[in-house]
């Protein structure tokens, strides 16, 4: 891909525009744990998804939701990068806007809009609210048989 448009790039929370995997490979080395923290999570992987969303690399985003930790994930890139090396890496675009401006509108649209409708949640997680919602239908159920009955 030779250049995103705007609303395809990926801002971390720290404010760092990234524009291609290579980029994301790199900031992955670099990133702090908190802005790490804000776009992976149990229930989230924000970089599996701009990888399938943007870049239609449907297996690499695959292997990036099921990596546990930043060090498999970072690898997975590199080794994804590693076949695809014939091809060259993008500059970094150079910013027109005031970087908080573009930022906010950018990051908001990436976090809240993209992954509205593209997470995928570990089967853990769906396990365990579904038992949750299971269990307390059952108490409620059982509480209002309880106090309803004659």
């Amino acid at each position: 891909m030779n250049e995103l448009s705007p609303e395809h790039i990926f801002w971390l929370k720290n404010g760092t525009p990234l524009t291609n995997l290579t980029e994301l490979a790199r900031a992955l080395e670099t990133i702090d744990e908190e802005t790490y923290n804000h776009h992976v999570t149990l229930i989230k992987n924000d970089f599996a998804t701009w990888t399938r969303d943007i870049f239609a690399e449907n297996e690499l985003a695959n292997k990036l939701s099921r990596a546990k930790t930043r060090t498999a994930i970072h690898h997975a890139l590199q080794e994804h990068l590693a076949q695809k090396q014939p091809k060259k890496a993008t500059a970094p675009k150079k910013q027109t806007q005031h970087p908080h401006e573009t930022r906010t509108h950018n990051a908001n649209m990436h976090t809240h809009e993209s992954l509205a409708h593209h997470t995928h949640y570990p089967r853990i997680v769906i396990t365990t609210y579904l038992t949750l919602g299971i269990v307390l239908g059952v108490a409620l159920a059982v509480l209002l048989f309880t106090f309803l009955s004659p």
